[in-house]
Parts: structure tokens; C-alpha cells; sequence
């Protein structure tokens, strides 16, 4: 059974000025419906905008964490995130990500109770109205479920021989979807 101390998953977020959007992702993350209880951290770059307080004074259970906005990394924070989570399964999220359903985080926190599988994504859909070029970067990062890279196994060792921690971090993430 989930509690305070034992959630049943954590939700890692890094974010900077978040505002209305880290607002209206802690309300979608509240409303998942989970067998129990919901954890959520904040890697917070040194908000100025006010939108820290504010999520606090909503949702006074964050764990909130600064990160210097000088040496922010997004690797490195959401790392540093999952050491500090309470929970097993760990979903890493985006100040300006949605889920777009109420069973979102359940379905797929379901496919890591098979212990052969490390990691699950899902597609992330643009918002109405944003900018194509981030209409053109997500497609390139999660591919749609009929696009042939979304099935590809992630390899330590590449068809040519070539080790995937060899490989530059642009390289590597060319090579490795997840």
C-alpha cells in the first residue's frame, strides 16, 4: 500500500518560470487516478515568476529543489530527481506536458511491472497553437506507433560495431529513442 513516505510513483519535474502551465500540469498529475499515492519533486531553476509559491500554496505536499539556473542541465537534474523519489517507478515530466488522460500515468507505470523492461514513453502531442518548431521536434524525439523507429531495441553495441557510450550525446540520441 502507497503513502506519504512509500508513493506508489513519483513525478519528477524540472522547470524555470513555469507559470500557468506548471499549474495546470500538478492539477493533471493530481487528477491521475493511481492505486496510490502520487509523488511529486520540482527541480526548480531559480523561478522568478512567482509560479513555485503559487504550486506550493495549491499543492503544499511538493518537494521542491533548487537548481542553480547557471549550471542547469536536463539530464542531470531529472537524475538527481529520480535519486531523491520515494517510489520504485519514476515518470519524468515537463513543465509543459499534459497528460492527456486520467489513466495516463497508470498505464504506464503498468508495463515496468514487467521486471525484463527498464523504461516506457509515450508520444508527446504539441499543444494547440505552439510553435512549428516544436511541432517538428517532437515528432523527431517520439515517433507516432506506426513509425518504424518507435519499435527499435535501444543496444549498447550499434550494428557497426560502434558502442552507444562511445558515441557523442547528439549521436547517441540519433541512435537511441526513448
Amino acid at each position: 500500500r502507497a503513502s506519504e513516505d512509500h508513493p506508489w510513483i513519483s513525478v519528477a519535474v524540472p522547470t524555470l518560470n513555469g507559470g500557468k502551465l506548471l499549474l495546470q500540469l500538478l492539477i493533471a498529475i493530481q487528477g491521475q487516478e493511481v492505486p496510490g499515492g502520487v509523488e511529486v519533486l520540482i527541480g526548480d531553476s531559480e523561478s522568478n515568476d512567482g509560479s513555485i509559491e503559487a504550486a506550493l500554496r495549491e499543492h503544499p505536499s511538493l518537494r521542491v529543489f533548487t537548481v542553480s539556473r547557471a549550471r542547469f542541465d536536463h539530464g542531470l537534474v531529472r537524475t538527481a530527481l529520480i535519486k531523491k523519489a520515494r517510489a520504485k517507478k519514476v515518470a519524468l515530466f515537463s513543465q509543459d506536458a499534459i497528460p492527456l488522460s486520467r489513466q495516463y500515468l497508470q498505464k504506464m507505470a503498468a508495463v515496468l511491472d514487467d521486471e525484463s523492461i527498464a523504461g516506457v514513453y509515450a508520444r508527446q502531442q504539441p499543444r494547440p497553437g505552439a510553435d512549428p518548431l516544436i511541432h517538428e521536434m517532437l515528432e523527431r524525439w517520439t515517433p507516432s506507433a506506426t513509425d518504424p523507429r518507435a519499435k527499435l531495441p535501444i543496444l549498447k553495441e550499434l550494428a557497426d560495431g560502434v558502442r552507444l557510450e562511445d558515441l557523442e550525446p547528439l549521436e547517441r540520441m540519433k541512435k537511441a529513442r526513448f
